[in-house]
């Protein structure tokens, strides 16, 4: 499909910031949970407005608890997953205008355990024009998608425009064609257009810090790893970084270096561990 039903859009605040988030977000329950408003307050504190969109039924009183912390909610129909949302979010704000900074997110993490002023402080000083938090080479090389950053000038170009102008709404069984054609596409695109781009932690700076008997302990010899799955421990201890994956703990056949050990490397977290304990529970 060409675009998505959009089901209602709320406007609780002008959006008049010249930095964007859109934070794509899905419930089966239909529900807001704490571990998202947690990550929504730290998205605000960093100065960002945001536009929530939701492919789930929420309540009024699911509505309720984002009044404080994001500016307008868009819930459509659940349709292309978080590019699906994305591309949505962004369509409804270019109608108002085009902002200097954009930031893809969605509530696949938990987090984030460190100061995101810190991260979006240190990024800004490399000057580029595309960033992620880690980068992969899955597949092709690629900036994963879960916390992508977009300058205007990439927001303003004819590369951009001609990859929004060609984006499709798949459903779910599509969900490998997805991954290939927009999580992997959109830097693929960025590439080919010549901007700017890279990644807070490098998938090589993380090997760096392993040992040999540890990388054949991690099959990182044999082929190269979701560093988000594979290499968590290491990016939360070693490289200040703010998010753990939620299906990291929460899917029980999903391939992950000893994920047992999440409360070990979390405990000094309290807060953020007594949320994610809950999520747990009621999932």
């Amino acid at each position: 499909k060409k675009s998505s039903k959009i089901i209602q859009v709320l406007e609780f605040q002008k959006l008049e910031c010249k930095k964007i988030c859109l934070f794509a977000h899905f419930d089966v329950s239909g529900r807001i949970k704490d571990f998202v408003l947690y990550h929504l307050e730290s998205l605000r504190n960093s100065g960002f407005q945001i536009i929530l969109i939701s492919t789930s039924d929420l309540s009024e009183l699911e509505i309720e608890k984002l009044k404080s912390l994001v500016s307008v909610v868009i819930i459509r129909e659940n349709i292309g997953y978080d590019f699906g949302s994305w591309i949505t979010g962004y369509n409804f704000l270019k109608e108002k205008f085009i902002p200097e900074e954009l930031i893809f997110t969605n509530d696949s993490v938990y987090g984030p355990f460190s100061d995101m002023k810190k991260i979006l402080y240190e990024m800004e000083k490399r000057q580029l024009d595309f960033w992620g938090l880690t980068d992969s080479y899955e597949i092709n090389y690629h900036i994963q998608s879960y916390f992508l950053w977009i300058s205007g000038d990439i927001l303003k170009s004819k590369a951009w425009e001609n990859w929004i102008k060609s984006f499709y709404y798949y459903p779910s069984e599509f969900k490998s064609l997805i991954v290939r054609k927009y999580e992997i596409g959109i830097s693929r695109m960025i590439f080919r257009a010549k901007f700017k781009s890279g990644s807070y932690i490098n998938y090589f700076d993380l090997i760096d810090q392993l040992k040999v008997d540890e990388i054949e302990e991690r099959k990182l010899h044999e082929s190269y790893e979701n560093p988000t799955l594979n290499l968590w421990d290491i990016l939360i201890l070693k490289k200040n970084f703010p998010y753990l994956k939620r299906n990291l703990v929460s899917i029980k056949d999903i391939k992950s270096f000893r994920r047992i050990n999440w409360r070990k490397v979390l405990s000094k977290y309290k807060q953020l561990n007594l949320i994610i304990e809950k999520d747990i529970k009621d999932s």
